[in-house]
């Protein structure tokens, strides 16, 4: 509840004072209030190039707009969803470390260098999605390291459904899926009894107990996504996907030695110790047989790592936030490394425990009071514009509230952030237009529709009539048509793409 109420009160500052409002949230409220309050309201106007667990969490906060229209124009929904999910994290976390028996002041240090950790609390309030994919991974963390501990099948569908919520909010937590079902495998066979056939049997058990909430999760959004689409995974493959907005960006493929000293140094940045502690963990894990690190290390350690990748291949945009799954997997390798030997011993005496507990306690308090250290390199990395560049330029609005003399022309832009799109949505109002008279892309205009009181005015793309009247709008009604200008993500614009040039000349449609 402190959390809680520290996030909500970040989130409110930021938006209603200084205008910090990530087109990226904002854009996933806009996907839940078209379901709503579109002029054809239906399920599937969610879209599906992203996942679909924040949009739908948003649906319930957006039925209250007309008592509190920030919730869809600022998109404030999205911001109270962020803050319950992270929340729930710092409370999913602090119970994984008293289920670890860590207690008293390392208790309440780990879970605030968690909670207060600057990459947490922007992305526990800023409406983005990092805060409900933190939250399920955790909890998915911790089930694991149950039953890596003490094997059973509550455990293992724990694991499994936290991986499931993981995917339904980013993509990434598949690989930490894949991941944990190979290892499944793999010490279910090594640790059963019987002839190598009834081994396999029990591995195989076990691996389907936690692969069908996660499998089921990812078939079923797939199939949804091919029946109504024609395509099976339409963020790669999507003309608004990923790839097609890197391409319209000019984002070049990096690659090579630098890129990778770059990701790399964005994750030290974040948790200066982490490299350290996983040398620790394995170490551990060969001297100790302690498996319980194989939840960190096996769960969480591939979704940073497939980040990685995709940021030294340019297959994502440079941002920090890609790795916000190393704070949660730090924070967890240290309360493992504190706390008592598991319930099973693996090879060794508990003697043997017993000896070596004070030195690994002592490590793991070194390595806390380490993480003191990740606040000014994550503010710094946070506000680099060269490593994190899409949130420093939303982050300058705090700097131009803060001292407005000495703000640069980016950072006064910042706090203008989305008031062309409020005035347009007040010049359509006052017209008074009826309903489907604005053609519109609400890829590019989901800020207007969301600010406006009148949102059957706007033709969108998710109508199930939008082909029919993009190819004839005058016949169909539409009185006007509001296009962006064709530079950069503007080219994606499905009114630009059917005629070019209409932002510069109107191809001669209207006036």
């Amino acid at each position: 509840m402190l959390s809680l109420a520290l996030y909500l009160g970040v989130a409110a500052v930021l938006v209603f004072g200084a205008n910090v409002i990530l087109g990226d949230a904002l854009a996933r409220v806009a996907s839940a209030y078209r379901i709503l309050f579109s002029r054809d309201p239906h399920l599937a106007a969610i879209g599906f190039v992203w996942s679909p667990l924040p949009p739908l969490a948003d649906l319930p906060l957006l039925l209250f707009k007309g008592v509190w229209p920030a919730l869809a124009a600022k998109g404030f929904a999205g911001n109270i969803v962020s803050s319950l999910f992270m929340a729930g994290a710092v409370f999913q976390l602090r119970a994984f470390l008293k289920d670890l028996r860590i207690e008293g002041l390392l208790l309440a240090g780990l879970t605030a260098a968690f909670a207060l950790h600057p990459m947490i609390l922007f992305f526990g309030v800023n409406g983005m999605s990092e805060a409900s994919e933190v939250f399920f991974l955790i909890l998915a963390a911790r089930y694991f390291t149950r039953w890596l501990d003490n094997p059973g099948v509550g455990p293992l569908v724990g694991t499994g459904f936290g991986l499931a919520g993981a995917y339904l909010s980013r993509y990434e937590p598949l690989a930490g899926g894949f991941a944990v079902i190979g290892l499944v495998l793999a010490i279910t066979y090594f640790r059963s009894r019987g002839t190598r056939s009834e081994r396999g049997n029990a591995a195989i058990c076990d691996a389907t107990l936690v692969a069908a909430p996660c499998l089921l999760a990812v078939g079923a959004w797939a199939l949804t996504s091919l029946v109504i689409t024609g395509q099976l995974f339409e963020q790669s493959s999507s003309a608004y996907g990923t790839t097609a907005q890197l391409n319209a960006i000019g984002a070049s493929k990096a690659g090579g030695l630098a890129s990778l000293i770059d990701g790399s140094l964005g994750i030290v940045s974040l948790e200066p110790l982490l490299l350290i502690l996983v040398v620790v963990a394995a170490v551990r894990i060969l001297v100790k047989r302690d498996l319980r690190l194989l939840a960190p290390l096996g769960l969480l350690g591939p979704v940073v790592l497939l980040m990685l990748w995709a940021y030294v291949d340019a297959a994502v945009l440079r941002s920090l936030r890609y790795f916000i799954v190393a704070i949660p997997m730090t924070i967890i390798l240290v309360g493992l490394l504190a706390s008592p030997a598991g319930s099973r011993t693996w090879g060794f005496s508990a003697l043997f425990s017993v000896r070596h507990r004070a030195s690994i306690t002592g490590l793991s308090v070194l390595a806390f009071a380490g993480l003191l250290f990740s606040w000014p390199t994550a503010v710094q990395a946070m506000n680099n514009r060269t490593v994190n560049p899409s949130e420093a330029a939303v982050l300058g609005a705090l700097g131009a509230r803060v001292n407005p003399r000495t703000a640069t022309e980016d950072q006064r832009r910042a706090l203008r952030r989305y008031e062309t799109e409020r005035a347009v949505a007040r010049y359509l109002d006052r017209i008074g237009l009826p309903d489907g008279a604005v053609l519109v892309d609400d890829f590019s205009a989901f800020a207007v529709m969301l600010a406006s009181d009148h949102p059957r005015q706007f033709v969108i793309t998710a109508d199930r009539d939008y082909e029919q009247i993009l190819s004839h709008p005058a016949r169909s009604g539409v009185r006007y048509i509001l296009v962006p200008s064709s530079q950069r993500l503007g080219v994606l614009d499905a009114i630009v793409r059917a005629y070019p040039g209409i932002y510069d000349t109107g191809t001669g449609l209207g006036t």
